[in-house]
Formats: C-alpha cells, structure tokens, sequence
C-alpha cells in the first residue's frame, strides 16, 4: 500500500480517537496545546522508501524558540520544532528486559498489502499512541517545574529520566532550561545555567551569543 492511501486510514480510523482527546490535525501531523505553555505534537513519519511508518512524540513550549532558533504559532507547530522527542518503541517482558537484557527497539509499522492487513496496523498504532503517548506526555503536566527541577549535576551525568523525557543533550538543554527561568522571572537562575553552559562550550561556539544574552 502506498503511504498516500495509508494516511487516508489514519484521517478516517486514527485521528477521530486523537481529536477527542484534544489533538488537532488530519493524516500525519497532529497537535495539542495543553496547560501551562505545554504543547505536545505527533507525527506518523513514512519511511522515505516507502512501505512503513513509525511514530514520534514530541514536547514543546510556547515561550520557546524551536531549534533552530524560531517562534512557531502553536498550531502550526510539529514535532520536527520540539526540543522533546521520543518515538515509539516495542515494550519487552520483563524475562526479556532482565534476563535477556535486550533493549527496546522502535516500533516500525509495516503498512500491508491489503486494506484488512492495513486496518489492522493502524489499529495497533492507535493503541500503542494511547498506551505510550499517554505516559510519555504525563510526565509534563507538572510544568514548568518538570524544567526548572533539572540541575547542572544532571546536566553533566545524563540520567535516566532525562532520556525518559527525549530531553536535548547537555547545552541545547542547558539553554532551554536557562530560557525558562528567564520566561519566569528568575534572573539568577537563568544566568547560572548560562555560565554553565559557557563554561562547557566546547565546540558548540554557535550558543554562545545565546547564553551571553541571558548572563548579561
């Protein structure tokens, strides 16, 4: 099936289920924006191939800049502008985790060749959405102190939650975090992230202006 005719299941059988729980979009993009400057985004990325699909999540605010420096409108936003990104993944049992120690993979959703076999992988996709888009997104519903609660311990020895988050690695979170504390007034914290930040500059030399800015 080619993805032109898969994303016509998806307007018709997936995004009715996204729409009631707030999520605006028709066949691949879809968007929310929730409470506290949050807005979460979903896209069914095809495979440039063709053939397949996997599905992405991703968390932005709207006080922040996407990462390349812009201000998206919310509803014009996708998870390609989110600095928060994860994607769906085939979940183990815990013999597989803890004794087989295997490590989750994405999840790649084959279209079919028929439209039974197509309706069937939608319905899983929806599933799987609901199941792992529901926690993924929870985790943000205390923001912003889901943000400002990151220290710079944390910055230099990446931790598990972080990744759970999809977070950026450690400068591009450093600003993002140093942005936030600017957006809520608190000067001082906002400046110690960016000292931070410069002080671990390294080769990324294209922050620098960015971090300057909030120190100054």
């Amino acid at each position: 099936m080619k993805t032109s005719q898969f994303r016509k299941l998806i307007k018709t059988n997936l995004a009715p289920a996204l729409h009631e729980v707030g999520f605006s979009g028709t066949d691949h993009h879809f968007v929310k924006v929730d409470n506290n400057h949050v807005i979460h985004a979903i896209v069914i990325q095809a495979d440039k191939h063709g053939g397949s699909c996997v599905v992405e999540l991703g968390v932005h605010f709207d006080f922040l800049p996407n990462p390349l420096g812009e201000f998206i409108p919310a509803n014009k936003l996708t998870v390609y502008d989110c600095e928060f990104r994860t994607r769906l993944v085939h979940q183990l049992t815990w013999f597989q985790s803890n004794v087989l120690r295997k490590k989750k993979s994405e999840a790649w959703f084959r279209y079919g060749d028929t439209e039974d076999e197509s309706m069937a992988v939608v319905h899983k996709m929806k599933e799987m959405i609901v199941r792992q888009g529901t926690k993924y997104f929870a985790q943000f519903n205390d923001s912003p102190h889901v943000i400002t609660s990151i220290t710079t311990n944390e910055l230099s020895h990446r931790t598990k939650i972080l990744d759970s988050y999809g977070a950026p690695l450690d400068l591009r979170l450093a600003l993002l975090i140093a942005r936030t504390h600017a957006f809520l007034g608190n000067a001082v914290e906002a400046a110690n992230f960016a000292h931070w930040g410069l002080e671990n500059i390294g080769n990324a030399t294209g922050l620098i202006q960015d971090f300057t800015e909030l120190v100054d």
